[in-house]
Parts: C-alpha cells; sequence; structure tokens
C-alpha cells in the first residue's frame, strides 16, 4: 500500500522548478540529468503500476565545482574546491484513488492517477572535495516505511567540522525529499 500520495502533475511541477532553481548550480557534464527523473515520472504517470526511480551512485547529479564560494561573505575564502553530489531511489506506485473534489465535497469521488512511496525513500546529498573525492558533509532524508515504528520523516547529518554548512539545509523542501 502506498502511502504520502502526490498528483504526477505536483512531482512533474516540483521537477520544473528545481531545474529552473538549480540550473546555474548543476555541472554541465553531470553524469545524471534532472530530465531523466521528470521522463520517468511522465512514462510512470502514463502506464501506472510500481516502479524504482532512482539516481544512481554509479551516476550521480553534480554540482559545478565550488572554490571557496561556501564561506561565509565575512571571511577568507577557502582555497578547498568541492562540489555537491546527489543520489537516492524512490520505490513508487502509480495508481488510480478515489480523490473528492473539495470544491464539490457531495459529489462522488473520481478515480485520479496518483504516485505514492511504497518503500524505499531516500536522498542523499554529499559535498565532496574534488582532488580526493572524500566527503566533506553528508545529509540524508529519509521517509519511513508506513508500518515501521518511529518517526516517518528522517534526516541525518554528518560533516568535518572545519566546513562551515548548516546542520539541516532546505535542499530538498518538496515532494521529492523522499
Amino acid at each position: 500500500m502506498a502511502n504520502l500520495l502526490f498528483r504526477p502533475a505536483e512531482l512533474l511541477n516540483e521537477l520544473s522548478a528545481l531545474q529552473g532553481l538549480a540550473g546555474r548550480f548543476l555541472d554541465r557534464a553531470s553524469p545524471y540529468k534532472l530530465e531523466e527523473l521528470t521522463a520517468e515520472i511522465q512514462g510512470l504517470q502514463a502506464r501506472g503500476g510500481t516502479y524504482t526511480l532512482e539516481i544512481p551512485e554509479l551516476r550521480p547529479l553534480k554540482t559545478r565545482v565550488s572554490q571557496g564560494e561556501f564561506e561565509p561573505p565575512n571571511k577568507k575564502k577557502s582555497t578547498r574546491r568541492v562540489y555537491g553530489s546527489i543520489t537516492g531511489i524512490w520505490e513508487v506506485e502509480a495508481t488510480k484513488h478515489a480523490v473528492r473534489d473539495p470544491d464539490r465535497p457531495h459529489k462522488k469521488a473520481k478515480p485520479t492517477m496518483l504516485i505514492g512511496f511504497t518503500g524505499k525513500a531516500s536522498t542523499v546529498f554529499e559535498v565532496r572535495d574534488e582532488e580526493s573525492e572524500e566527503t566533506v558533509s553528508c545529509w540524508k532524508m529519509e521517509l519511513g516505511d508506513a508500518n515501521s515504528p518511529g518517526c516517518f520523516f528522517h534526516t541525518f547529518a554528518s560533516a568535518d567540522h572545519g566546513f562551515p554548512v548548516p546542520r539541516h539545509p532546505n535542499v530538498f523542501a518538496t515532494p521529492m525529499s523522499a
């Protein structure tokens, strides 16, 4: 059973907005492109069923290299060259669900295609040193299974304490957060 349901248009709008906002920060030579995720969601919307959406570890979405731009404005720029690497896996199901029109609450619910998370739902954002490829900082955002105990939303952060980053950045405050 799927939990946390979204209309495909909501996910596609979020991805479109993310592409617009992130465009200037992404590496044009990145092994993964956000357009791939958009195409997968469009295909899932058309055919329905279960599917695993993935930005694989071997083909991450990468940001352009930053040389000291991560330092606060009042600090001396660092010579450290870093980039962001984003990966994720989301097990989803697209199926029709009875949805009532909120403007017409007395009308019968009509079948509407929705996409919901059914299993794994994990996004990992890492800041890596360009030269050594070593992880400097990492955030993991996950959804718990509907049947698991505890908190449904999980966020974990780890960092090199010499690297000035916020503990919980608002990198993914969208349905794609999972």
